[in-house]
């Protein structure tokens, strides 16, 4: 916790101070150019594989940048209404859904009941990408399941 206190006080003296202008706008409106859409996996940075800046960027994250499908009228539907939200309130021109490699909601995927048993709210997440997972465990019926994690 420490380090991360003291990563905040010292973008509070150093970076937020270098770019005050830019904040200062932020502070007021944002209008992003893209919607980007990526798993919580921790060492995926949008910022950072995308070269933008704040203000560039709606971000939503989810395990295996899993998008449900759209229902209107769903309790607390968190996703949608970003997704909604980028789209109609702030004009979004692009939307990137971007996967990556040794995802593990993918791999998870693969996993048997007895190994997701602590994982419930993770594994009803993931049934809804099982119909994909079926899919590429019959177009590659002999791959091992690292290999099927890079097709799904």
């Amino acid at each position: 916790m420490d380090k991360l206190n003291d990563g905040a006080i010292s973008f509070r003296k150093k970076d937020f101070d270098k770019h005050k202008g830019l904040f200062g706008d932020l502070s007021n409106s944002q209008k992003p150019h893209t919607l980007f859409i990526g798993c919580s996996d921790s060492r995926l940075v949008p910022s950072l594989i995308t070269s933008t800046i704040p203000g560039e960027l709606f971000i939503i994250r989810s395990v295996a940048n899993i998008i449900p499908p759209y229902k209107k009228g769903v309790n607390y539907p968190a996703i949608s209404s970003a997704i909604e939200y980028a789209v109609l309130s702030l004009g979004v021109e692009n939307i990137i859904v971007c996967g990556h490699s040794n995802c593990g909601g993918c791999a998870a995927l693969y996993k048997t009941e007895e190994e997701m048993k602590n994982l419930p709210h993770t594994n009803l997440w993931l049934e809804l990408s099982r119909p994909v997972k079926n899919k590429v465990t019959q177009m590659l019926p002999k791959a091992t399941n690292a290999e099927r994690e890079w097709m799904t």
